[in-house]
């Protein structure tokens, strides 16, 4: 499971934000580890999708510029330079990296002492839940800049 854990942090840091994680109803350390991943999981599948559809977007207008004659791949590969080094897109690098350096240990303390007590790992659930949440709008943020800085 720790991996599983891990890797949603790899494919975070490469979606939906205003996440509140609820402990619920979780008696046992194995119900709520497994509520606690499944809302991970949940988090993560809808960052990869989201991630999959600007992705694409991106491409398809991009391609069409030099299609167009309007750029050519030095074009192309200078704009994605030029965003990467905004200020306000290398802002959200740094939102992405403050969050992923405390999203592991999170987990691993929601994991770890929710085993043994649910209510224990609660607030740590929340925490992990939260992080990876802003992570993914922070990324969601790059990609709405990247959107707003291509040629029309």
């Amino acid at each position: 499971m720790r991996i599983v854990l891990f890797s949603i942090l790899f494919f975070a840091l490469s979606g939906p934000a205003g996440a509140e994680y609820r402990c619920g109803r979780a008696k046992t350390g194995p119900e709520f580890q497994a509520a606690l991943d499944a809302e991970l999981s949940r988090i993560q599948q809808a960052h990869q999708s989201s991630e999959a559809s600007h992705k694409a977007e991106i491409d398809l207008k991009s391609q069409a510029l030099i299609e167009k004659g309007v750029w050519s791949e030095a074009d192309r590969a200078a704009y994605f330079d030029r965003v990467a080094n905004l200020p306000a897109f290398q802002a959200r690098e740094i939102e992405k990296r403050d969050y992923g350096r405390y999203f592991p240990s999170e987990v691993q303390m929601a994991m770890t002492l929710g085993a043994a007590n649910p209510r224990m790992g609660c607030e740590h659930a929340a925490n992990a839940v939260s992080f990876l949440a802003k992570i993914a709008a922070a990324s969601e943020a790059q990609w709405l800049l990247m959107k707003t800085e291509m040629p029309k």
